[in-house]
């Protein structure tokens, strides 16, 4: 494609932006959870030196890794359909990396990833991506856009659904696990 101004664009059919793969085959979902895993792993490796510091909390290495990795690994996932093995893949690769942080591997502590996750008072993937769902869906009631609303369902009036329907949702989301 030529542009104005004379410069040529290649007309691509998929592209990496902000980590996250747009476009590309149905199948490409299963090239983006692997990229977001070798990144969130590659994070996880630089950060190896302060998961070793025995003076640094638990409570605070997990907001490390809540701000640098599992964003990473879960970036924008909340506006994506996923299929369950691929869920399964987000969970253990996190259920690894809390394992690190909460120094209990599965081959000696046999500590169930459910008991991990709750000593860690961590959710699990899947509840992290509804509550962003929600609370994606809760904004939208709230901003009452009804420019969106239309896109999505045609001509549809606020007033049709209560909103007081997604706040309990919301509110509940993170205490429900797989």
């Amino acid at each position: 494609v030529k542009l104005s101004d004379g410069t040529f664009v290649k007309i691509v059919t998929k592209a990496t932006y902000l980590g996250t793969q747009i476009g590309g085959p149905q199948d490409g979902a299963q090239e983006e959870i692997g990229h977001r895993i070798d990144k969130a792993n590659e994070a996880m490796r630089r950060l190896q030196k302060i998961w070793r510091l025995e003076w640094i909390s638990v409570g605070k290495k997990l907001l490390f890794y809540k701000s640098l990795v599992s964003s990473i690994l879960l970036y924008a996932t909340e506006y994506r359909s996923w299929t369950v093995a691929q869920l399964q893949r987000l969970e253990s690769t996190q259920t690894r990396h809390l394992r690190r942080i909460g120094q209990s591997p599965a081959h000696i502590a046999h500590e169930p990833n459910q008991a991990l996750r709750a000593r860690l008072d961590y959710p699990s993937v899947f509840s992290r991506i509804r509550y962003n769902r929600l609370k994606w869906w809760q904004k939208m009631w709230e901003d009452n856009d009804q420019r969106v609303w239309q896109g999505m369902w045609g001509v549809l009036e606020a007033n049709d659904v209560a909103k007081d329907h997604l706040t309990p949702a919301l509110n509940e989301t993170l205490i429900d696990d797989i």
